[in-house]
């Protein structure tokens, strides 16, 4: 099972922003921002959860990236 975080490095998301997501191999967090260096909260590459950004805003898009990462 995939267990995707889906958001924009506020909000909701923010809240899935915790050592027992960063800490889990099996967790992916996608971050829509304008820019990579805003998407996540901690950048250590050493961390399991795997990191994801993109810029895109267009809902057409954003529906194809989210399908991109959950078709794998």
């Amino acid at each position: 099972m995939l267990e995707l975080i889906i958001g924009r490095c506020s909000g909701p998301s923010v809240f899935c922003e915790h050592r027992d997501n960063w800490f889990d191999p099996t967790k992916k967090a996608l971050s829509f921002t304008f820019t990579n260096e805003n998407a996540h909260f901690v950048y250590s590459k050493k961390l399991p959860m795997k990191r994801l950004w993109s810029p895109v805003s267009n809902p057409d898009l954003v529906y194809e990236k989210i399908k991109e990462i959950i078709d794998g």
